[in-house]
């Protein structure tokens, strides 16, 4: 044996129990021992094994309060990172909500859309042959559209495209808008209203 490491010949086909590696004095139950590499116990190889004594020098009472009270400044820290980073985002959907409120609000024919989904191009379709001109917010030319389509989920209930809003008013998606421009309907939301 040298130094701690301790050389085991172990000849292959005989079963070996843990137990005799405990049988030369020298390795006693008390020590760990720790395989330098893995090896099956029915047909073991050469293995290098080696040996420490476990020593574990007991706690104290200040490693023990000094342990709690890092414990509970890491706690109080994720506690405060957690809260401002919930905290952020409450106020970036507050913000998407209030750009799609005073977006509907300041134009008569609004659509959210993607540029390259064929349902908005319907509905984009259904104003130009009224030649009229909607405001057309297309969200995959915007960094943020992905949470102005999570903000009209809350508001209409829907986050799917094109959502229309004509005057203030949600209409809907594309379906609904092809429906109304069929029925009539949507020429009579567009039309001005006498106050006679």
């Amino acid at each position: 044996m040298m130094g701690n490491q301790l050389k085991i010949q172990l000849k292959p086909q005989i079963p070996i129990k843990t137990t005799d590696l405990i049988r030369d004095q020298t390795i006693k139950p008390s020590h760990s021992i720790s395989i330098a590499r893995p090896f099956k116990l029915r047909y073991p190889s050469l293995c290098l094994a080696s040996v420490n004594p476990i020593q574990t020098p007991p706690i104290t009472t200040v490693e023990m309060a000094l342990t709690r009270r890092i414990g509970m400044a890491t706690v109080a820290l994720i506690a405060f990172a957690t809260a401002a980073f919930v905290a952020a985002p409450a106020d970036a959907a507050k913000e998407k909500r209030a750009f799609i409120r005073s977006t509907v609000k300041g134009h008569d024919i609004v659509i959210f859309s993607k540029s390259y989904c064929p349902y908005c191009k319907r509905a984009k379709g259904v104003f130009k042959d009224l030649n009229e001109e909607p405001f057309v917010v297309e969200l995959d030319q915007r960094e943020d559209g992905s949470e102005i389509q999570d903000a009209l989920l809350e508001i209409v209930g829907k986050r799917t495209v094109p959502q229309v809003f004509i005057k203030g008013k949600h209409l809907g998606g594309s379906d609904a808008t092809v429906e109304a421009y069929e029925s009539g309907k949507l020429k009579e939301l567009l039309s001005p209203k006498d106050d006679l």
